[in-house]
């Protein structure tokens, strides 16, 4: 037999803080379907308790020059790159030319 006190949820622990991420697009990358991937990916982030910043790339070294000069470690609980190959290689080469690497 459940006891009510289960079934009332009063030991059900609160929803987890929600994991901060920056998802950086390259309009272009992917053979110009980034974007429309990242529609389908952004469907299921949100259904998992994430809170999305969205960021569209505006030139060649954008993403570098973010993570290089702009973005703090504490920012977000991680990055992802909507793209081809391009755009994390940027990301990474960003993080590790900063003084704090």
């Amino acid at each position: 037999m459940v006891s009510a006190h289960i079934l009332s949820g009063e030991d059900q622990e609160a929803d987890p803080p929600k994991r901060k991420v920056l998802v950086l697009i390259n309009p272009f990358g992917g053979a110009g379907a980034a974007a429309r991937n990242w529609e389908i990916a952004r469907v299921l982030m949100e259904k998992a308790h994430i809170e999305l910043d969205v960021l569209f790339t505006e030139r060649a070294q954008h993403a570098y020059d973010m993570c290089n000069k702009e973005l703090k470690p504490d920012d977000y609980d991680s990055i992802v790159t909507v793209s081809g190959d391009g755009l994390i290689f940027e990301v990474v080469n960003g993080f590790l030319h900063r003084p704090d690497w």
